[in-house]
Formats: C-alpha cells, structure tokens, sequence
C-alpha cells in the first residue's frame, strides 16, 4: 500500500504513525545491551527496559514460549507494537525500549496493554 504525499513525514518516510524497521530493535545483540545495561520498568504484565540510543528512538519485543504459543505470544506482540505505533511520543526519545511480555496475560485485551504500557511510558 502506497502512501499519498501529503501522508509522508519530513523525511520522505511513511505516515507518522508508521512502524517502520528504522524504529525496530531487531539483532539480539541490540536486545541484549538494552537488557544488560539499560534501566528496569516493572509492571503486572510488562518488563520495559530502557537505554540511550544513538539511532534515536526504537522499540523491541520479547515473549518467550512460556507466554504461550505462537499465536498467543503474535497477538500480544501485535498490540503493544499497535500502543507504541499510536502513542510513539509517551515514550522517551533517544531510548531505546525492549518490553518483556510476562506469563498470564493471553486474555488481556488490548486496552488493558494500551493503559499498562503508558502508565511504564510515564515512568521512563
């Protein structure tokens, strides 16, 4: 899907509200400096790690199989990509931010996430 020009940013990318891989953490070895180095958010389903970046602001997600199956941990990664897409400016810039998905959250539904994930956004 094409976007129209008046849909482009300042720098000829997608629609703001894009989630493009420039914004994405995506080789372990980014996942692993945040986690290793970067400052913990706990909350009753997330883990929000968080770390200076050089790139500027990017977002990676982490459910392991404890979660659930592949359908279950997709459906979460999904919606808190959706809240970060939506709400990118509640979360610190210059940050890079991993969330971890905890166990027992297959029947949160996606505005519970939404609300979890901004309240840990405020305390970044």
């Amino acid at each position: 899907m094409s976007t129209s020009p008046d849909e482009k940013d300042a720098h000829g990318g997608a629609h703001p509200e894009a989630f493009p891989k420039t914004l994405r953490l995506r080789r372990r070895s980014e996942f692993r400096r945040v986690q290793d180095h970067g400052r913990k958010v706990h909350t009753g389903h997330f883990i929000l790690f968080v770390s200076e970046c050089a790139d500027g602001q990017k977002l990676g997600i982490t459910a392991t199989r404890k979660v659930g199956n592949a359908v279950v941990r997709n459906r979460l990664k999904r919606s808190v990509r959706e809240v970060y897409r939506r709400h990118r400016a509640a979360f610190p810039r210059g940050q890079a931010v991993v969330v971890l998905i905890k166990r027992g959250m297959q029947d949160l539904d996606s505005r519970t996430v939404e609300d979890e994930l901004l309240r840990a956004a405020k305390r970044l």
